[in-house]
């Protein structure tokens, strides 16, 4: 359900970042995701949280 629902949400506009602790699954986020949508797969939680913005405005 997660993988859909990030799909789902970049399909929508957002940009969405997905962790998995298997490679194969976060580079499989990515390569799932329509073309032009903004979908970062990574395997790390340092990873994930470097790849974090502040929301404007905060």
């Amino acid at each position: 359900m997660g993988r859909n629902l990030l799909l789902n949400m970049a399909d929508h506009g957002f940009a969405v970042i997905g962790f998995d602790k298997d490679t194969e699954k976060a580079k499989a986020l990515e390569t799932s995701a329509t073309a032009g949508t903004r979908v970062k797969g990574v395997v790390s939680l340092e990873e994930m949280v470097g790849q974090l913005q502040r929301p404007a405005g905060s």
